[in-house]
């Protein structure tokens, strides 16, 4: 089983109902509307609520911040890329992760993508950050709520997009088009690198077009959680005021 720790992030799975949880471990003493709503929600599913001493929870969140509250339940579903393609509405908006290494950074992209409507995240399954209790504490709830799909090749994967009509977009820095002079209203596939190195030079090579985000104050590089957030929602600013 797989521990879901803290009250949004319990709270959120509950709702999506995207997987099965076994049991909720509540800590003696706790409370809050909050913390009432999960046990209602439990209630409704007919889920088991056992009060527990704070050590216990300490243990089955693996020491993380569970805020009173730890939900064991099934692993997240990790859907296919033919399924998340076929899904996904036209224009299609997908974002693909080459690699990166702080679980954190993976739950705070995977927020922004559940919250902006993102048709699917792909991120290598290995050499990367995994769906580990850390990453999807951070993205609280957005891992139940967006096609998550792990592939074994990143720039294959790019390949493939682009011959099924998807333009690969990769944020870098050194991009010979800044983000505005794009079309955002054509189904997108938006590239995000790692920490400090960015794309790997295989999937640069594979994205059709390369943007650099605009830093009109300095600086080389943006946090890649950040630069992954504003370049979703520059898309999607594009798209409505069309």
């Amino acid at each position: 089983m797989q521990p879901i720790v803290g009250i949004h992030p319990v709270l959120s799975a509950l709702q999506a109902g995207s997987r099965e949880v076994h049991r909720i471990l509540v800590q003696r003493g706790r409370g809050g509307a909050a913390l009432e709503r999960i046990l209602e929600a439990a209630r409704e599913r007919g889920i088991p609520v056992r009060l527990q001493p704070k050590q216990a929870l300490d243990r089955a969140s693996g020491g993380q911040n569970h805020q009173g509250v730890v939900a064991l339940a099934q692993p997240l579903p990790v859907a296919t890329e033919e399924q998340v393609l076929a899904d996904a509405e036209n224009p299609g908006l997908f974002l693909v992760i080459d690699r990166i290494e702080d679980p954190r950074n993976l739950g705070a992209v995977v927020r922004t993508a559940a919250a902006a409507g993102v048709h699917g995240v792909f991120f290598p399954d290995r050499g990367s950050a995994g769906l580990t209790p850390a990453a999807i504490k951070t993205a609280a709830g957005g891992m139940d709520r967006v096609p998550l799909v792990q592939v074994g090749n990143v720039p294959s994967l790019l390949s493939r997009l682009s011959k099924r009509g998807i333009w690969v977009v990769g944020l870098d820095s050194g991009g010979e088009n800044l983000w505005g002079g794009f079309d955002w209203s054509l189904p997108v596939a938006l590239v995000v690198g790692g920490e400090g190195k960015g794309l790997r030079r295989l999937a640069r090579t594979r994205c059709d077009a390369l943007v650099g985000i605009p830093m009109p104050g300095g600086g080389d590089s943006l946090n890649l959680s950040v630069a992954a957030a504003l370049a979703i929602y520059e898309v999607i600013r594009c798209r409505q005021a069309e």
